[in-house]
């Protein structure tokens, strides 16, 4: 029997978007760790990168839905400039 397992979408009591606070207190307390690590990859790997790939693979979609990735795409653009 295929099962599909998903976030509960909508805004109702229940859904991801009511209930992801605890989700991003993780994130906001890991992010300067993210940070480092994404500076330290751009300090060895883009002298040489033609081309850097940001995906997200998360279903979610809510208050927390591109926190990571604008963490990652922001930290990798103060390593351009």
């Amino acid at each position: 029997m295929e099962q599909i397992l998903h976030t509960k979408g909508g805004e109702d009591e229940e859904s991801y978007a009511k209930n992801s606070t605890f989700q991003r207190s993780v994130f906001m307390n890991v992010n300067h760790a993210l940070i480092r690590s994404i500076q330290e990859f751009c300090q060895a790997n883009l002298a040489e990168a033609e081309c850097i790939t940001v995906a997200d693979l998360g279903c979610a979609s809510g208050l927390n839905t591109l926190l990571a990735v604008e963490s990652i795409i922001d930290s990798i653009n103060k390593e351009y400039s």
